[in-house]
């Protein structure tokens, strides 16, 4: 199966460079968005991203995504309404792909921002348990995916990494999900929002994680499973 991948499409320049490396893509079987493909929340331009999208690749490759921190909360509604007729959201949730006689279970990690925006109002504690509820109910929605599908395939925005020490409650966050990979060894983790990094692809354990975040890649990134 022919997966590409891309996040981080939030200005009118990356639009328009992710419009010209789309065209240089060969015909995907499934297009993942890995969250912030819109800027300051504002919905309405995911229809310039499904315009392009349909235009180059056709409107018949399946489309999956999920939230970053560019989808605010306040907004997700609205980017449900206006893509519901082609693009999957997985929040918490996944979907199975067939493509002939191989099935892709796609797992998309909800993104923390709800629980960093109220953090003023949380303490550390309260944090690291909405975090362990939230690692538990995905690893064990990832080990059913896993049961029924062929190859497992996790999409979240942040890093299954440590991502910075200053970034103190989205590192804690990355370390459940890098936990939760340890032990149900996803085939694939796809993810964005690290716009400066320099390795793009690493490993934990048998598990493959792609950094797909466009503006630290310069294209969509294309990956056979």
């Amino acid at each position: 199966m022919r997966v590409a991948a891309v996040a981080d499409v939030h200005s009118p320049k990356y639009l328009e460079e992710f419009r010209n490396s789309l065209s240089r893509v060969e015909t995907p079987d499934v297009l993942l968005l890995a969250g912030d493909m819109i800027n300051f929340g504002r919905s309405a331009e995911y229809q310039n991203i499904i315009n392009t999208i349909d235009s180059i690749l056709g409107a018949d490759v399946p489309v999956a995504a999920c939230f970053g921190n560019e989808e605010f909360i306040e907004t997700r509604d609205n980017i449900l309404e206006l893509t519901k007729a082609r693009i999957s959201f997985l929040d918490g949730e996944s979907i199975i792909i067939k493509n002939g006689e191989l099935e892709i279970g796609l797992v998309g990690a909800p993104a923390p921002r709800d629980v960093i925006d109220a953090s003023k109002g949380l303490n550390h504690q309260d944090i690291r348990g909405i975090f362990e509820t939230r690692a538990s109910l995905l690893s064990n929605l990832m080990k059913d995916v896993a049961s029924k599908a062929d190859q497992t395939v996790l999409l979240m925005h942040y890093s299954p990494l440590s991502e910075s020490p200053n970034d103190k409650n989205v590192s804690e966050y990355s370390w459940w999900i890098s936990e939760i990979i340890k032990e149900v060894q996803p085939n694939l983790v796809i993810h964005g929002h690290l716009h400066g990094a320099k390795m793009l692809r690493t490993s934990i354990g048998r598990t493959k994680i792609f950094n797909v975040a466009f503006p630290a890649t310069n294209m969509v990134t294309e990956i056979m499973l």
